[in-house]
């Protein structure tokens, strides 16, 4: 019986084509994942974007009694409404990186607690509302990728 000894070039051939494919596994994956994370990161930011934009749309469009407001310096949109002969206002306002709603009664006083007692609705970088002269509130959203939206905001 006589068996051929491996020569030294079959075995480095087998060492250099696998370790080429350990390399090429090792670039698909890094690869693969940086797209993931820039499309989990886009659909972060579209959410963010729908999620305001259609909340303030909506809130606003359904209301009948709206104005511009101060709450404790920050800006503010205030909608009354009045169930079973009591006032309720909800507010929407940025504070503390978030576009926030607070619902309460109209003669209730939480003093300076009253920013942070309002729910989170999305995460942002700034919201700014003005009141132009036809009577329609100009809201300028700008997200945490420092992109910006503005609407124009009109209760029906």
């Amino acid at each position: 019986m006589n068996r051929k000894q491996p020569h030294i070039v079959d075995v480095i051939f087998v060492l250099a084509l696998l370790g080429l494919f350990a390399l090429s596994s090792l670039f698909l994956i890094t690869a693969g994942s940086e797209i993931y994370q820039n499309t989990v990161d886009n659909m972060r930011t579209n959410y963010e974007m729908r999620t305001s934009t259609s909340y303030l749309t909506e809130k606003v469009r359904h209301a009948k009694n709206i104005e511009l407001t101060k709450l404790m310096d920050t800006d503010a949109i205030a909608i009354t409404e009045f169930v079973d002969s009591t006032e309720y206002v909800t507010y929407l306002y940025y504070y503390d990186g978030y576009l926030r709603e607070l619902h309460t009664t109209a003669d209730n006083d939480l003093g300076s607690a009253i920013l942070a007692a309002g729910q989170r609705i999305t995460k942002l970088n700034s919201v700014t509302f003005t009141m132009k002269e036809n009577g329609l509130i100009q809201t300028t959203l700008v997200y945490n990728d420092n992109t910006d939206t503005t609407l124009l905001l009109s209760s029906y």
